[in-house]
């Protein structure tokens, strides 16, 4: 009879005679199942992060767009500034207050009803557009809407408008 090879002994506890044995088929199975559903999971978590980062901006945007159409209704200087670009205002001729203090309460008592209705925006490359139907009613009792376009930006950590585009020359889609 042959001796066994150092190290080796019987195992009565496991009723073999044998060496140490690898991991049946099922329990491999069972870590590669496991690994690809953590793997899933972290990639659609990935994918929600990426959308809800794209979200951020179009919020940031719209809330711009509110504060804006706020500082018009109540001609307030501090709101406006805090919507806007510097750029935007001086082209506008907004960098002074008082024009626009002027220019609000020219158009609140010249209209009623205003209103903002959001319809769409968009964020590519950096830049929100926010698009919106602006309507009131004139002091005849005309009412108008018109389509209006946001151009929001990242202006030093703030989003805040930097161009507005109404729909057409006059500013405003007369209705009957």
């Amino acid at each position: 009879m042959t001796q066994p090879p150092p190290g080796w002994y019987d195992a009565p506890s496991l009723g073999t005679a044998s060496g140490k044995r690898g991991m049946p088929w099922w329990g491999w199975l069972t870590i590669g199942g496991v690994a690809f559903a953590l793997l899933a999971a972290a990639g659609v978590g990935i994918v929600v992060w990426a959308l809800r980062m794209d979200d951020a901006p179009v919020a940031h945007a719209r809330e711009a767009v509110a504060i804006y159409d706020d500082a018009w209704v109540n001609a307030d200087c501090a709101a406006l500034e805090r919507a806007t670009t510097d750029a935007m205002r001086a082209d506008w001729g907004y960098d002074e207050c008082e024009q626009f203090v002027a220019d609000a309460r020219a158009f609140d008592e010249a209209n009623r009803g205003y209103s903002t209705t959001f319809r769409e925006a968009t964020f590519a490359s950096g830049v929100v557009t926010v698009e919106t139907l602006e309507s009131y009613t004139d002091t005849n009792g005309k009412r108008y809407t018109d389509r209006v376009t946001y151009t929001v930006v990242n202006d030093g950590g703030a989003w805040r408008i930097d161009a507005v585009h109404f729909a057409n020359s006059q500013g405003a889609i007369e209705h009957a």
